[in-house]
């Protein structure tokens, strides 16, 4: 019985120095990364699985700056975090990418800062873990879900899923939003005469045209077969025509190569509406350019409709 209450009494008020010892062993042996950095940011413990991830040893690693090895451009970011930890509650998570042995890989953070008797900061612990192949298996999936497989641009469901974001916007702070109906003319003949294969490779090379006519914030998507719709934030009537003219000229002028690099010319028929003349309904917005885009066809094809005036050849 003695010796039951003596093991009880020892297990209720276990050694220090036992403690320590299996804390240093859970952390020597974890396959979390886990360092301790100094108020001015270098490293002043670092475990082996952090170790392992840099290829280098512990003493090459203790002293060294934490953004030595963060990516370049995620080092602006990085560093917003770390001055957060001089602020209470002194705690942090984010995820940024480093160089590592192992190459550009991304860690997820979790920073606590530690306090002395007084309550003062003396010291940064950080556990991370290497999400890299979580976080691409994600925007692998994402990518799936929300992009054609062949061209590589917005499908039809994410398009309108930002085009419904943007027009709300367009609302809120009363910017004029406009969509382009886009289609490539007689690519039917195309399909019959070369076949699927090279229609695909037609596909593929105007989705780059537009990609390179059309500006950064602009969101181009395949909506189906040959048919394409542009998405054009802030942008009226009149500079969406403007757009619209630099791409028809562009795909006009542009040597499309089929299978065995056998060279066609292609036109392309464009609709516009925008929301400055159009009710700021998305379902009216499209429909509106869709028939705009009939219209084109019906004129002659190669056309944009509205047709631009300015641009027009006058009678003799």
């Amino acid at each position: 019985m003695e010796n039951h209450q003596t093991a009880t009494a020892s297990s209720a008020h276990p050694n220090p120095h036992q403690q320590a010892h299996d804390f240093r062993c859970m952390v020597e042996n974890s396959l979390d990364l886990i360092i301790k950095v100094s108020l001015s940011g270098h490293y002043t413990y670092v475990n082996p699985a952090f170790c392992a991830l840099y290829g280098i040893e512990a003493n090459n690693l203790l002293g060294r700056h934490y953004s030595e090895d963060v990516v370049e451009d995620d080092r602006a970011m990085v560093d917003v975090f770390f001055n957060q930890l001089f602020t209470p509650p002194y705690a942090v998570n984010f995820t940024h990418r480093e160089n590592t042995a192992r190459g550009i890989r991304r860690l997820e953070w979790t920073g606590k800062g530690l306090t002395n008797a007084q309550g003062e900061l003396i010291e940064f612990v950080g556990i991370a873990r290497d999400v890299t192949d979580r976080l691409d298996l994600i925007d692998k999936l994402s990518q799936q879900a929300n992009h054609d497989d062949l061209t590589g641009l917005a499908n039809r469901r994410f398009l309108m899923k930002q085009a419904h974001l943007e027009l709300a916007r367009a609302k809120r702070y009363q910017y004029p939003l406009s969509l382009f109906m886009l289609d490539i003319d007689h690519f039917k003949a195309v399909n019959d005469q070369y076949g699927h294969l090279s229609g695909d490779n037609v596909l593929k090379q105007l989705s780059q045209v537009m990609q390179y006519i059309l500006r950064e914030h602009d969101l181009v998507g395949r909506i189906g077969g040959e048919e394409f719709a542009v998405l054009l934030p802030e942008t009226d009537l009149e500079a969406a025509l403007a757009i619209a003219e630099r791409l028809r000229l562009a795909v006009q002028e542009y040597s499309f190569r089929l299978l065995h690099d056998t060279p066609i010319a292609l036109t392309v028929s464009i609709g516009i509406a925008s929301s400055t003349e159009v009710a700021q309904n998305f379902e009216k917005l499209w429909h509106e350019s869709d028939m705009r885009l009939y219209q084109a066809k019906t004129l002659g094809r190669n056309q944009i409709f509205p047709v631009i005036t300015a641009l027009t050849p006058q009678p003799s």
